[in-house]
């Protein structure tokens, strides 16, 4: 409906912003730089965004402003924020006695509310006023009748995410906690549906598994197999399926020691870009180490997120999250007889009976 490219000022009064459809974000509304928005008792209802923003998109350094009630219904963002998408961008400020309702909203990720890049800001930082000549008398002093920019007086509710998240933001250096103001009490949540991320979550930060494991099997596939998992800012499993794939190798760290032996990491998971997430879970079936009997050596397991991107920009950059697991070999057992690289077992017809035998009685 409405596309503010550059330091415009807009002002919406008793609006019903309705049936709009973006190419890209914000469906309703979408600003780019520097730009300041007013909304006063005005309501969004079912418009569509094709990355961001169903209702509404805020980004780059625009600062939104909204009194009295506004409402997001029924709005759709094939990516992230369902109602409103806020990327690099303070939260908007709402008047003190004012609420904004998000209700019905559907997106992948962020069914209601979508950051990245949510910078702290205060009165002092924002001095534009939003006062139009023509409207001195409606839009007094900002600063005497607005709180500051932490949500407050929201009412979230029956919003859909498909992937996870009723408000999903982006962890990074920029942003290393969630929105200001989401866990206070003047925050409502009722009735979401999200795979994960009832509430809130961000996108995969770490990846966990064994920390150390014990090589009982040689010269065939680990079992049981190592198993990875992501997890989120809160620690919460993301039941990822497919999009991101986990690879092994051998650690560059001196924590190893095989005897003068060569290690090798080999299987068909080592192969085709690694092991994809199945169910939340890497699960590697078919990855054979080789070191030495009663030694020890360092894996890396590393998951690249898929690149993200809307326009022409990387909303979220790729990055890499890893994770190390250390592989003790055991000593070789009865039956078997100790070589340099593995224990093997004993022919048939011979035996031995004491660990590490160098070799098998007829």
């Amino acid at each position: 409906a409405i596309f503010a490219e550059q330091e415009n000022r807009i002002s919406l009064v008793d609006t019903n912003v309705s049936k709009n459809v973006a190419f890209l974000g914000g469906g309703g509304i979408a600003t780019t730089v520097a730009n300041s928005l007013i909304l006063t008792n005005s309501s969004f209802i079912a418009n569509m965004a094709g990355t961001v923003g169903g209702a509404l998109s805020i980004q780059g350094d625009t600062v939104a402003y909204f009194y009295g009630v506004t409402t997001f219904t029924a709005n759709n963002a094939s990516f992230g924020g369902g109602a409103v998408a806020c990327i690099n961008s303070p939260i908007w400020f709402l008047e003190q006695n004012g609420s904004i309702v998000v209700e019905g909203n559907v997106a992948a990720i962020g069914s209601a509310l979508f950051f990245k890049g949510v910078v702290a800001s205060t009165f002092s930082t924002y001095s534009v006023s939003p006062t139009f000549e023509s409207e001195t008398s409606v839009f007094a002093a900002v600063g005497e009748i607005l709180a500051d920019d932490i949500l407050h007086n929201l009412l979230i509710s029956n919003n859909e995410a498909t992937v996870g998240g009723t408000v999903y933001w982006i962890y990074d250096s920029s942003m290393e906690e969630e929105p200001a103001g989401l866990r206070s009490s003047t925050v409502v949540w009722g009735n979401n549906v999200a795979p994960y991320g009832v509430i809130a979550t961000t996108q995969a930060i770490s990846i966990l598994g064994p920390t150390d494991y014990e090589v009982t099997v040689y010269e065939d596939s680990l079992s049981p197999p190592l198993v990875f998992k992501l997890y989120d800012f809160y620690n919460v499993l993301i039941p990822q399926e497919g999009v991101t794939s986990v690879v092994a190798s051998i650690s560059n760290a001196a924590d190893f020691d095989c005897h003068e032996q060569s290690r090798s990491l080999t299987g068909s998971d080592m192969f085709a870009g690694g092991v994809q997430m199945a169910n939340g879970s890497a699960i590697f079936s078919s990855l054979e180490a080789s070191c030495s009997p009663l030694g020890y050596m360092s894996l890396d397991f590393e998951a690249r997120l898929a690149d993200v991107f809307v326009g022409d920009s990387a909303l979220i950059s790729p990055y890499y999250i890893k994770n190390s697991t250390l592989l003790n070999f055991r000593s070789c057992v009865s039956g078997e007889r100790y070589t340099a690289r593995a224990c093997l077992e004993c022919a048939e017809g011979s035996y031995s009976l004491e660990e590490n035998s160098a070799s098998c009685i007829n």
